[in-house]
């Protein structure tokens, strides 16, 4: 699997170890649901506002179209809505789950200086995810 390829080497590269952490699911009825939980507050401005938070930022779900979890640059995924963004490219640029995760994780946060990854899912039970 070509995900499976992309994601192994990575998986002990201390760079990219993030403190968040997040899930994404589909029950049997149909719903879809994100979830995500922010790495704290080490090395963190105080009073600093997260990406968690906020709907659209780092966590993303929508009966019509996905369910995104994100974790990465905080600010960079505010900056861009990225998990709005899955959807949005997956509605209005008529790209696939894989595709718009690819385009986000790849192309829009380093674009920006920032770095992460996602976990997403859609009804048809397309999985996606980029690191």
């Amino acid at each position: 699997m070509r995900l499976c390829s992309i994601i192994a080497p990575r998986r002990s590269d201390e760079r990219h170890k993030m403190g968040t952490v997040g899930a994404v699911a589909l029950d049997l009825t149909g719903n879809l649901a994100a979830a995500t939980s922010t790495g704290g507050m080490t090395n963190k401005l105080p009073g600093r506002v997260g990406d968690s938070p906020l709907p659209g930022a780092g966590c993303y779900a929508n009966n019509a179209s996905v369910a995104v979890s994100c974790t990465g640059t905080g600010e960079v995924f505010m900056r861009t809505l990225a998990a709005y963004d899955i959807a949005a490219l997956m509605e209005y640029g008529n790209l696939s789950l894989y595709e718009a995760c690819e385009r986000v994780v790849m192309e829009k946060l380093p674009a920006l200086g920032g770095s992460g990854g996602l976990i997403a899912i859609r009804q048809r039970r397309q999985r996606g995810s980029a690191v």
